[in-house]
């Protein structure tokens, strides 16, 4: 486990990642429940207007692509919420920190 945490800080100081950690404190959130999930955005390309968004999640016996404004709105704010509970990157990468030398000393 170390060693993943290890790997998690390192990949965390690339320019184009950011890991950002939910502590326990923040209490059960709507993002467990909902599961792993992407939005998919598409880039404009050839169109006047893009496509629209969806949201593709997958579970053990398939995968459900989104893409009503309800369910696109649900995700978004479970996304949005997760933002505002998430530490910042470096309060993250100083938990993971601390989490990998308790696991490595413990």
């Amino acid at each position: 486990m170390a060693e993943q945490l290890q790997h998690l800080l390192d990949v965390s100081r690339l320019p184009h990642v950011s890991v950002r950690v939910v502590p326990l404190a923040a209490g059960l959130h709507h993002g467990a429940v909902a599961g792993a999930f992407v939005v998919l955005d598409f880039p404009l390309g050839n169109r006047v207007e893009p496509a629209p968004p969806v949201v593709y999640s997958e579970s053990l016996t398939g995968a459900l692509y989104l893409d009503r404004k309800d369910e696109l709105s649900a995700y978004e704010e479970i996304w949005a919420s997760l933002g505002w509970l998430a530490l910042d990157e470096e309060q993250s990468r100083h938990l993971i920190g601390k989490i990998k030398q308790e696991v490595h000393h413990g």
